[in-house]
């Protein structure tokens, strides 16, 4: 939905109480935002279901609902503020050179700046790190931490690779992902997996 600017500043101004509150009812209603939509791999890491960005945002449109915010402030929230994807081409061992995909998920940051970390997986797609942006989001809101909800992923089996080369796709992704990252915009936090 496209908002015109004086109606963005009014919304702006309305959605960290918003978040606020629809994580209330959330934390109330449904318990632990964590375990939505999500399955463990083989590898035993946790991966987001197909579909879990609509599964998260069922649960919180549910919950805007019943506390009756307005269906464009409802967009507002339920929306990613912006979606990177960069390719990262890095040389490995053997001379050749891969290409792996990288996204990052700003979902909002009416609360402050962005925070998430970055996933090696080589499940981590889009739709896969926009519902974990998603519930970064509601996460921050619930524990009422002074921050927005962000991810990022690479698509990479990271045990296949040797330790020069998982530093190889680490600089790649820092340099491809520059633009969007920093300690008072987008601050990546520490993911193990």
């Amino acid at each position: 939905t496209m908002i015109s600017s004086p109606a963005r500043l009014l919304v702006n101004s309305l959605v960290p109480g918003a978040l606020g509150a629809v994580a209330a009812s959330l934390r109330q209603t449904w318990g632990p935002l964590s375990a939505l939509g999500t399955h463990h791999t083989q590898q035993g890491s946790r991966h987001m279901s197909a579909g879990a960005t609509d599964d998260v945002n069922s649960f919180v449109r549910e919950a805007m609902e019943l506390l009756e915010i307005q269906p464009d402030l409802q967009e507002v929230v339920l929306n990613p503020d912006k979606k990177l994807s960069v390719q990262l081409r890095v040389p490995m061992d053997s001379g050749e050179v891969q290409i792996f995909m990288a996204h990052r998920v700003q979902h909002n940051n009416s609360r402050g700046p962005f925070k998430g970390g970055f996933k090696y997986h080589p499940e981590a797609s889009r739709e896969d790190v926009e519902s974990l942006a998603s519930l970064n989001t509601w996460k921050t809101a619930v524990m009422d931490v002074p921050f927005g909800g962000a991810k990022g992923g690479v698509m990479v089996d990271p045990s296949a690779l040797s330790a020069r080369e998982l530093e190889k796709l680490t600089r790649k992704l820092v340099q491809g992902m520059k633009e969007v990252l920093g300690p008072w915009t987008d601050i990546p936090a520490p993911d193990i997996g």
